[in-house]
């Protein structure tokens, strides 16, 4: 079952830190106290109780933690694996510290996963404006829009229910249908392992390279917390060179296969987040509207922009069709990517369509179908056949930059980075980080 985090702050303040928090003397002991009873003995059970209908778990830390634990371990654990996260901002969150590093934390995964889910939930008599202006309003949640529950002023125990129903029913619908393992989640916790022969003294360096602040270095291993940071690493030239010099620092320490292994999950994070976004989505489609096209200069470079939107996935298997060449007709086309890619899938010619989906079901994997296209109306009118005949696998039309009028199909194509230095400079640092393990980039070129 799916763990949704609760970011909140039950800690029982003293008099003077309540004056300190609110000079203007909105706040008051008395105040304040009730606040903490009914959050601790009403609201968290109430949101806990809800989520259970949704077929999920509400994780915070006075259920989950108990005596002898270490508190901070087990937060940056939840914080790396939940599927989604609430905070829930009282007027004691604005100067929570733990609150602030963990929606940094949170920050983090919103930049890396396209479909994580924060909501921020404002409580008592706490506005937009008093949010925003805070050390919590400040970190990259700050940005999010927030919900605000018709009774959340209320401390009375029979508003509890009422409030926790709105919060979740405020989640996208698109939380009920959620998967319990998050692929995001497993490359952290696959990166941290390949990196687990690495000395201390390094890792120290690599946590500077990639700006991990003191105040998140107290969640998580330091391992942990270096996967997590290199999968947040932003696009261009900065942020890829980053993620080169960490690998350069580390590559000495590392096994054969662990070196493999971190090539092939560090190599996308070259790709766009924007399109990586998009093809996310596409994935995501009912099995019989999996298709897209990409302008790119190669091949490669859109098989990267699919494993960003997967976050390396293993479960997410790509497969390169031959493209049209010559005079061929669209029929021509579909008879030959069929053939390929029932050999690829392993099927038989006479495996119907319904079959083939039931089949990819079953596997639990995503199948890409990269389709090199010259000429769009005859690609596009082949893979819409091959769609219906293959349902749930994703075909992915490539063309290269500027040499396809894609105006006479009825797809409007993903673009890459048009930029020609950064092209130029991208198939640079992919060689470079290949060369790590002694591997020559296939760029698939048209």
């Amino acid at each position: 079952m799916g763990a949704v985090f609760v970011s909140h702050t039950s800690r029982i303040r003293s008099a003077d830190e309540i004056r300190s928090a609110s000079p203007e003397g909105l706040d008051t002991p008395n105040k304040h106290a009730n606040r903490k009873r009914y959050l601790r003995n009403h609201l968290l059970p109430a949101l806990g109780s809800m989520l259970r209908e949704y077929g999920r778990e509400a994780w915070y830390d006075l259920d989950r933690i108990r005596p002898g634990d270490e508190f901070e371990p087990a937060i940056a654990h939840a914080l790396l694996t939940c599927e989604a996260a609430l905070i829930l901002v009282d007027r004691d969150a604005l100067s929570s510290g733990f609150m602030r590093d963990e929606a940094q934390m949170l920050g983090w995964r919103l930049k890396a996963e396209h479909d994580f889910i924060v909501r921020i939930v404002l409580l008592g008599d706490v506005n937009e404006k008093e949010f925003a202006d805070s050390s919590l309003g400040r970190t990259p949640c700050g940005a999010l829009s927030c919900s605000t529950p018709e009774e959340r002023g209320s401390h009375k125990p029979a508003a509890a229910p009422r409030v926790a129903r709105q919060i979740i029913e405020s989640l996208p619908a698109r939380l009920g249908a959620m998967s319990s393992g998050r692929v995001a989640a497993h490359w952290v916790s696959d990166v941290a392992h390949f990196l687990a022969d690495v000395p201390p003294h390094v890792l120290d360096d690599v946590e500077v390279e990639l700006d991990i602040t003191a105040s998140a270095a107290r969640f998580g291993t330091r391992r942990e917390r270096v996967a997590a940071a290199l999968l947040r690493t932003e696009d261009g030239r900065i942020g890829y060179d980053r993620a080169l010099a960490v690998l350069r620092r580390v590559e000495e320490y590392l096994s054969a296969p662990a070196r493999a292994a971190l090539v092939k999950r560090l190599v996308p994070l070259w790709a766009d987040v924007e399109t990586a976004q998009l093809l996310h989505e596409v994935c995501s489609r009912p099995a019989h509207r999996r298709l897209a096209a990409v302008v790119a200069d190669a091949s490669l470079r859109a098989e990267h922009a699919l494993a960003r939107a997967n976050a390396s996935d293993p479960l997410t298997v790509t497969c390169r069709l031959p493209g049209r060449t010559g005079e061929d007709l669209a029929a021509e086309l579909v008879e030959r990517c069929d053939v390929h890619l029932r050999d690829f899938l392993c099927l038989d010619p006479e495996t119907r369509p319904k079959e083939v989906r039931a089949l990819l079901e079953d596997e639990q994997q995503t199948y890409v179908a990269l389709i090199p296209s010259l000429e769009p109306r005859r690609s596009y009118e082949a893979a819409r056949t091959l769609v219906h005949r293959f349902p749930g696998v994703v075909f992915v039309l490539v063309s290269p930059r500027g040499k396809v009028d894609w105006s006479v199909a009825r797809l409007q194509p993903l673009a890459l980075p048009a930029d020609e230095d950064w092209e130029l400079i991208s198939r640079r640092r992919i060689r470079q980080v290949y060369r790590v393990n002694e591997e020559v980039p296939d760029f698939g070129e048209f």
